[in-house]
């Protein structure tokens, strides 16, 4: 499939910024940032039966066309047999009418359980990513607490701790997002590149390709 390039706001890239600063702060000089990262944003349900309602939209108007041209197949015929006010046509009239009101309580029904599933396969996804987030934070600290003593001990290869986890880090980021977005973030965005260097940012955007069904 094509893939859709993202452009970040100026907000994202503040974000993104203060995380390399943060991680070469730490490297560097031995001194650390707390970095915000946004708390995943949560579906709700009114949220979800709005994209319910959007997905069965088409369904919805189809009913409607469908009782509206009953409706005029009815009179026209009617009118043709000049029989417009007789019982029986009203009984067809009223038929017409609630196969629609059936139909559009049938419709509403399935909008509440898909809403529903909407929801939940959300608040799945946002666990999932904030799970992650919590992971890449843990590793931070426990790398940060390593490198302390580990300065103590033997020579370190600092620009490679802070390739790691810059990539550590910018992943969990892009996670905020759905994966095809994530890759349009990191395909489009020079910053990426500029920050974490040419092979990481490779490597930032052959996992989210595989996140993202190993197709661009």
């Amino acid at each position: 499939m094509n893939q859709q390039f993202h452009f970040l706001n100026d907000e994202q890239r503040r974000q993104l910024n203060d995380i390399y600063i943060s991680i070469v702060k730490k490297y560097r000089s031995s001194t650390t940032a707390t970095v915000k990262l946004d708390a995943t944003a949560r579906l709700t349900m009114d949220e979800a039966e709005k994209l319910a309602e959007l997905e069965l939209g088409e369904r919805r108007m189809k009913i409607m066309q469908d009782y509206t041209e009953r409706v005029e197949n009815i009179e026209r015929n009617a009118t043709a047999r000049r029989i417009m006010n007789s019982s029986v046509v009203c009984q067809m009239l009223d038929k017409a009418f609630e196969r629609r009101v059936d139909a559009i309580a049938r419709l509403d029904n399935q909008k509440e359980r898909l809403a529903k599933r909407i929801h939940a396969e959300h608040q799945r996804t946002a666990i999932a990513v904030e799970r992650e987030k919590s992971i890449q934070r843990s590793r931070s600290l426990r790398d940060f607490a390593n490198i302390q003593r580990l300065r103590q001990t033997v020579p370190l290869n600092t620009q490679a701790l802070i390739d790691e986890e810059l990539f550590a880090s910018y992943l969990a980021w892009c996670l905020q997002f759905s994966p095809p977005v994530a890759l349009g973030y990191a395909s489009a965005n020079r910053i990426f590149r500029d920050n974490m260097g040419l092979n990481q940012w490779a490597r930032l955007l052959t996992d989210l390709t595989e996140r993202n069904g190993g197709s661009t």
